[in-house]
């Protein structure tokens, strides 16, 4: 067996990915830090997911570039892989690009053509990378004058043994080249082409094409090239450059690294370092005509069971080009990368200013009527109250139209079914109807969620009232969205058990949200699990803690959610991760209402990134000077547990003490 990881004094984590976790550590061998990457345990027994692992570290040795992180060893203990590499301590291009927006041209030429750097010597043994993209750019220090950059991650590099999850297309949605998604094999040119959409990115701050799967597929297929204002010098050479880099043909781009490589040195002497960023407008993406613009892949099935269920989607484009949209198979597990079961731009939980960061949705009395506030996040505090929606009693929170960014949403009966009010901070208010397709609907005013149980990238009007085992049967229905309002309601699940709470939640990590159930004792939890077109129950396991209300997010950053408990009786923090058929819990922070005299109950915590490091972080009140002040205590997560609690600024309502402010967000 190769060296023992027992050499290694592993601290602080540092990210997670598909294929495992990454850590700070000692090896007390050399008395050297490194990052340490093992392999998760639910993969440790799969044989592809060993063999693509085995393949990183085999492609590390082969490697000698500035540009890519060294590798120092790897081995297995336990029957757990694992590799030791150069240690980057300036984190990731996709952390600066969600911290601190766009970056200037010069820095993001500079950036980009050190990745190219590093695809040429890639390249020049054989190997293609395959998933260039910001998460998987280290900078050494992002603060530096002249930036130095990493490509790391060769998890599916392509070194000419064709492995990829099956039924995929290896690579991320935002940064796969058009022909890829017609099943081309990959190539030199693709890697250039993704090379120019993290151009892209560096310079607007987000990919080249985005929205739901359809219509990201459809942008790289046929959308149009992305272009800057050319109004400084050295600009009209950078569209040039991402012409070139991101041309439909394969044949129009740079042929090699190298080239690419002179093309961006050459513009990174010519675009003065002190222009500022550009925030370049996005590209517009056509619909091709007949398509759904739902851009649905798949259909819940109803119950009961409609006629003619729909496939995969497949878009079939004028001119003969088809777009297989059944691209599965990710492995980073970044928020940016596509899921198992696809992915589109996910909306940082919170979100509702569309800046990346994490606000605070409230619920509000002003006196004559309920209204929702937005308290936004600066990344280390939440400004003044912007009132949101007034009138309403039940309001949620969701990204109906896939943009990435969170609306409030409030449910209540209409005329013909139930009547949905959707606004966004900063818009217009508007009001649509949902038809009920039985004639025993339920009630709009209970049990009103939003969560994309089709996995299309738009949230989904869920209703799921308790039944708090009274006898009636536990009902869910389903109001798909088609992006602009939703189709007739639903019913797609009915049982006979005793549910005292629904939260949609996407626990097994393949992009379809599930629903996580919670029993009226208090200590089981369930879990309708959805594949896109059907919701199939798990049944109730014990998780060992006392509960009385959940809340769910991504708080490890692995791209499946967590459930966080309170526990009603310790008041510690516990995360509940899906594990098969089991729960597996963790004590993420003890201690958290005496010391800092927290509000009772779960129902004062709301999951909210405000950070915008894509790990989901808690919110709770605590009492301040009179009845009606509430201070905001933000638990900000770490990946592997919270932090002590931040006080992030106060609030003051029109309410009484028993008020709870943020009962009605926290989905």
């Amino acid at each position: 067996m190769p060296e023992q990881p027992q050499r290694f004094v592993v601290g602080q984590r540092l990210g997670a990915g598909g294929m495992g976790a990454v850590h700070i550590a000692t090896d007390t061998r050399f008395d050297r830090l490194v990052a340490l990457k093992v392999m998760s345990d639910h993969l440790a027994s799969g044989e592809e997911f060993r063999e693509r692992f085995r393949r990183e570290a085999d492609v590390l040795t082969r490697l000698d570039s500035p540009h890519v992180t060294t590798i120092y060893d790897h081995g297995e203990s336990d029957g757990h892989l694992w590799i030791a590499t150069q240690l980057i301590r300036g984190g990731e291009l996709g952390d600066l690009l969600r911290a601190r927006g766009p970056l200037p041209p010069h820095r993001a030429v500079q950036v980009c053509g050190q990745v190219a750097e590093a695809l040429r010597a890639t390249h020049a043994v054989g190997v293609l990378h395959r998933d260039v993209k910001p998460s998987n750019v280290l900078l050494r220090d992002p603060d530096a004058t002249n930036l130095h950059a990493y490509l790391c991650d060769f998890g599916i590099a392509d070194t000419g043994n064709r492995l990829t999850v099956a039924g995929g297309v290896a690579g991320t949605w935002q940064y796969l080249a058009p022909e890829r998604a017609s099943g081309s094999p990959a190539a030199p040119t693709t890697d250039i082409y993704a090379v120019g959409c993290l151009l892209w990115a560096c310079l607007a701050g987000q990919p080249p094409y985005t929205g739901s799967d359809v219509d990201v597929a459809i942008g790289h297929l046929e959308g149009e090239l992305p272009q800057v204002p050319e109004t400084g010098p050295g600009l009209a050479a950078l569209n040039r450059v991402l012409r070139r880099t991101m041309a439909k043909n394969p044949a129009d781009r740079f042929q090699t690294a190298a080239e690419l490589r002179a093309a961006l040195a050459a513009l990174e002497a010519e675009i003065p370092a002190a222009m500022p960023p550009l925030r370049p407008d996005p590209p517009t993406a056509p619909r091709p005509p007949g398509m759904d613009p739902s851009g649905r892949r798949g259909r819940l099935m109803g119950v009961p069971a409609l006629v003619g269920v729909l496939a995969l989607v497949g878009v079939l484009v004028a001119g003969g080009i088809v777009a297989a949209l059944a691209l599965r198979g990710d492995d980073s597990g970044n928020s940016e990368s596509a899921t198992p079961g696809g992915s589109t731009k996910k909306a940082v939980t919170g979100d509702l200013t569309g800046d990346g960061r994490g606000d605070l949705t409230l619920h509000d009395w002003d006196g004559e009527a309920m209204r929702a506030v937005v308290m936004a996040s600066t990344g280390s505090a939440f400004g003044p109250t912007e009132q949101v929606m007034s009138g309403a009693f039940s309001v949620i929170k969701g990204d109906i139209d896939g943009d990435g960014t969170q609306e409030l949403v409030a449910v209540a009966p209409g005329s013909g079914g139930g009547e949905v009010t959707v606004a966004s901070v900063g818009g217009k208010q508007r009001t649509m109807e949902v038809g009920v397709d039985d004639a025993d609907q339920p009630d709009f005013t209970e049990g009103a969620m939003m969560g994309d149980l089709t996995g299309d990238g738009r949230d989904d009007l869920v209703i799921a009232p308790a039944n708090n085992a009274t006898g009636d049967d536990f009902v869910v229905w389903l109001a798909v969205s088609t992006g602009d309002g939703f189709e007739d309601l639903q019913r797609v699940h009915s049982s006979s058990d005793a549910v005292a709470q629904a939260v949609p939640a996407d626990v097994d990590g393949d992009g379809d949200d599930d629903l996580v159930l919670a029993e009226p004792d208090a200590e089981q939890l369930g879990v309708l699990e959805s594949d896109g077109k059907a919701l199939t129950s798990t049944g109730f396991v014990a998780t060992n803690t006392t509960a009385y209300d959940i809340v769910v997010g991504d708080f490890d950053g692995d791209g499946a959610d967590e459930v966080v408990e309170v526990d009603g009786v310790s008041q510690k923090i516990v995360v509940l991760r899906r594990e098969g058929d089991a729960w597996d819990s963790e004590i993420w922070l003890d201690d958290t209402k005496d010391a800092f005299n927290l509000l009772d109950s779960n129902p004062n915590t709301s999951v909210s990134d405000v950070n915008g490091d894509g790990k989901d972080d808690l919110v709770r009140f605590s009492a301040g000077e009179g009845p009606v002040e509430r201070r905001t205590m933000v638990f900000v997560s770490s990946g592997k547990d919270f932090a002590a609690p931040a006080d992030w600024g106060s609030y003051t309502c029109e309410c009484d003490e028993y008020f709870d402010p943020v009962e009605s967000f926290k989905n």
